[in-house]
This record gives structure tokens, sequence and C-alpha cells, in this order.
């Protein structure tokens, strides 16, 4: 799922992920957690759907079906949230 006034995204488009150290949350002590960031990939067009609806603004949103490479779990991430490197666009759902 895209979120973003800035992007025009087609299908066939590569994204490349912006690679940082970004926090996650704070662990039991107050200590910041930080995990290294990448592209948000969904596993499945339900859970996808699931999360879409969470957004009150659907103006600037669309669920799009992606190759992802180099992909992992999110940590402390819901169920079915990836970090991917890279992603291309095959086409739109939403």
């Amino acid at each position: 799922m895209f979120h973003s006034r800035k992007n025009l995204i087609k299908n066939g488009d590569t994204l490349v992920a912006e690679k940082k150290m970004v926090y996650e949350s704070y662990d039991k002590n107050g200590n910041k957690k930080l995990y290294m960031s990448g592209i948000h990939v969904i596993e499945t067009e339900e859970l996808c759907r699931k999360y879409f609806k969470k957004f009150k603004d659907h103006s600037n949103k669309t669920i799009v079906v992606c190759e992802a490479e180099n992909y992992v779990p999110k940590p402390r991430g819901n169920l079915g949230v990836l970090l991917a490197d890279r992603i291309t666009v095959i086409e739109e759902v939403l």
C-alpha cells in the first residue's frame, strides 16, 4: 500500500528503500529501540485491505501488487508486515 502525496507510481516502476536507522518504540526501561528501515510491504491483499481501512483519507493511498526483494519481518510490526530493500510495482489493486 502506498501513501504519499509526492510520488506517482506506475506499473513497472522499481523503488529502492532509503536505508537508515529509525526508532520503532520504547522498551520497558524507556530506551528507544532502533531498526533498519525499508519499504513496508504487507504479505497478503486481505491484510492490506484490513490495514487500509485504518486510514480516514484514502485520496492519496492505493494498494498494489509488487515483487519485493531482500525482505524481512518488521521488528515489532503487525502480522504480515515486512521491510523490503526494493520493490517493483506489478499492478494496482485498489
